[in-house]
């Protein structure tokens, strides 16, 4: 269980697992914390787990954080005063978020052409970044999105411009599923490790299988959601 998120600058844990009425899951109460492990802050969260849901970053000279005090929005506050100043709201079929990643191009995440050329950037440090999660029922892998922060404070724009993409399951955090060998100042390009499933099926096969499938799912879908629009052709 992920009970710490953050980098060195800044980071968050859980300090309280709260209980709830019977028949509900626990919350969490996090914790805030500098590098000198100094609390400066906390906020709630209502799910059982912390994930990777607690990522600082630096936007021309001031920084912020993206957390998820609910588990189906991400919200930025800046820091270290911990306020929250703009995101998302709360959605039950919004996008859960389990990993957030900012990248620090003149860190870690050296990216040489990048640093010989930053003032062309199109992207500067601090805004850009990515996620991933889930929307609620598709669960079984965390998908990977792309966050827009150039208009922060006021606002950000998440999307999936990278199509359906799986992190691999075997990951440990969002950051060792992005590369920048060939991202440079005017060419934001990045190489992405993505959990694919591939069928060796015949065109004819995978046609029967799909005939199957609807079926199936016609016969016990009731008057749940209806899983026919997961398949292409199903009506």
């Amino acid at each position: 269980m992920n009970k710490t998120s953050g980098t060195k600058e800044f980071y968050a844990k859980e300090i309280q697992e709260v209980e709830t009425q019977p028949g509900c899951w626990n919350t969490l109460k996090i914790g805030i914390f500098n590098k000198n492990d100094e609390q400066i802050g906390e906020y709630d969260r209502n799910y059982t787990t912390l994930f990777k849901t607690f990522y600082p970053f630096q936007l021309k000279d001031q920084w912020y954080a993206l957390y998820s005090s609910d588990y189906t929005a991400t919200r930025v506050m800046t820091l270290p005063d911990c306020k929250d100043i703009c995101g998302e709201e709360r959605n039950g079929f919004g996008f859960c978020p389990t990993h957030y990643y900012v990248p620090d191009l003149t860190n870690e995440d050296l990216a040489y052409e990048y640093t010989k050329n930053k003032e062309k950037a199109k992207w500067p440090i601090g805004s850009f970044g990515f996620m991933a999660g889930c929307v609620w029922g598709d669960d079984s892998s965390w998908k990977i999105q792309f966050l827009d922060l150039r208009n922060i404070p006021e606002s950000f724009v998440r999307d999936d411009r990278f199509g359906y993409i799986c992190m691999p399951g075997g990951a440990k955090s969002l950051k060792d599923c992005i590369d920048f060998d060939c991202f440079e100042a005017d060419r934001p390009c990045v190489y992405i490790s993505a959990e694919c499933l591939y069928t060796f099926e015949t065109p004819e096969e995978k046609k029967e299988r799909e005939k199957r499938d609807r079926k199936f799912l016609k016969a016990n879908s009731r008057n749940v959601l209806n899983p026919l629009n997961w398949f292409k052709g199903g009506k």
